[in-house]
């Protein structure tokens, strides 16, 4: 029995030791100061962390800006070669109806310089030659007499 509460008090030291000990150990200042340095660089990081981010995010909008205005001064672009194009074309189907006109009223100074010397003339008088006879033989001219 006795060797039993030997082991008993020398296992309730040993353990009662440790535990001492480790209280002994550990600073509770040092921990508290260690956990502050933790909190500061993790709030450097955190800091660091959104500084980059809203770098990030300042090139995201300024490369969104310039291909909004690239997009603008394409369809820009686009709309001036549009126009262009539209009035080339109006500009050539004003051509093409000028040129109508013209044709017409060419054909209309054409038919009335046809029609004035037909109105104008008086009817053909009669030929005086007289037509071919059917009998085949002439007759003698008025001129000439035997």
């Amino acid at each position: 029995m006795r060797v039993v509460r030997f082991y008993l008090a020398v296992s309730v030291l040993t353990a009662s030791t440790l535990g001492v000990a480790a209280v002994e150990l550990t600073n509770p200042h040092d921990v508290l100061n260690k956990s502050r340095r933790d909190m500061n660089e993790f709030d450097q990081r955190m800091k660091e962390y959104k500084a980059e981010q809203q770098k990030k995010e300042r090139e995201a909008e300024v490369k969104r800006k310039q291909e909004e205005a690239e997009r603008q001064k394409r369809e820009q672009a686009e709309k001036a070669v549009q126009d262009a194009q539209r009035k080339r074309e109006a500009a050539e189907q004003l051509k093409r109806e000028r040129e109508a006109k013209a044709q017409q009223a060419a054909q209309k100074k054409r038919d009335a310089g046809a029609a004035k010397p037909a109105q104008g003339a008086s009817p053909s008088p009669v030929p005086t030659t007289p037509p071919p006879s059917s009998t085949g033989v002439s007759e003698p001219s008025s001129t000439s007499q035997p």
